[in-house]
């Protein structure tokens, strides 16, 4: 779903990002829908992979958080009944 909203916003701020593009000149009907801008190219990419990115480690930092947590507790619930 993510990525159908990179393409429409840039659809949004202007369709003429979009064009055809191909793998080579010698291969002129393997044309494929692709961002014609650099920059544009570069921003909606980057801004996706950091995206991603920043998901990623929130969630491994949020897993790193509890299992340090159930350890803890463990770890004073084990204090308790050697006591």
């Amino acid at each position: 779903g993510i990525p159908a909203i990179v393409i429409t916003l840039v659809l949004i701020i202007n369709k003429d990002f979009y064009g055809n593009g191909s793998f080579s000149e010698s291969h002129p009907y393997n044309n494929f829908c692709w961002i014609q801008d650099n920059t544009v190219l570069y921003i909606s990419v980057v801004a996706y992979f950091f995206l991603v990115f920043f998901i990623n480690t929130a969630m491994f930092i949020t897993v790193l958080l509890k299992i340090h947590s159930v350890k803890t507790r463990t770890q004073k619930t084990s204090r308790f009944w050697k006591e």
